[in-house]
């Protein structure tokens, strides 16, 4: 995880992708942690579970006051 990666922000996403999607995040790397002070963007690429498939995702998640506001995607397999 790039220094400065914090997993509360992973913790987040993974509760965006559930409630937003009802994805489960099985997996998560994160490429680039632009976050200060509960702004900016985190990009993962990362595994997640729907039923029973899994699938591999580039992320970008839009953070706002600590929260996960937005998510851009794309499917890597």
């Amino acid at each position: 995880m790039p220094q400065g990666a914090d997993q509360s922000l992973i913790d987040k996403c993974a509760e965006y992708l559930r409630t937003s999607y009802g994805e489960e995040l099985v997996h998560c790397t994160v490429l680039q942690d632009s976050v200060e002070d509960g702004e900016g963007r985190l990009l993962t690429e990362c595994v997640v579970r729907v039923g029973g498939s899994t699938s591999r995702w580039r992320k970008t998640f839009t953070f706002e006051e600590g929260d996960v506001v937005h998510m851009s995607w794309k499917h890597l397999g």
